[in-house]
């Protein structure tokens, strides 16, 4: 999952796959792009503090009262 996961990232960003206004972008796709984002950046401080990513909870510990702007 974690392949897939880059994968995605490595489409949307480094492909040159980028929304205009004009464009109307797929509901689905934009809010599973926002959860992977915020998703990553848990993984990220989770491995930060050294602590276990198998471990759910110390994950959902930096997921709860995340803010941030996403695609729509």
């Amino acid at each position: 999952i974690l392949f897939l996961t880059c994968a995605f990232f490595f489409f949307i960003r480094y492909l040159n796959f980028y929304f205009t206004i004009i464009q109307k972008v797929n509901y689905f796709l934009a809010s599973f792009y926002d959860a992977m984002n915020i998703y990553i950046q848990a993984i990220n401080e989770t491995i930060f503090h050294q602590e276990d990513i198998n471990n759910i909870p110390q994950v959902l510990k930096y997921i709860w009262n995340r803010e941030f702007d996403g695609l729509l």
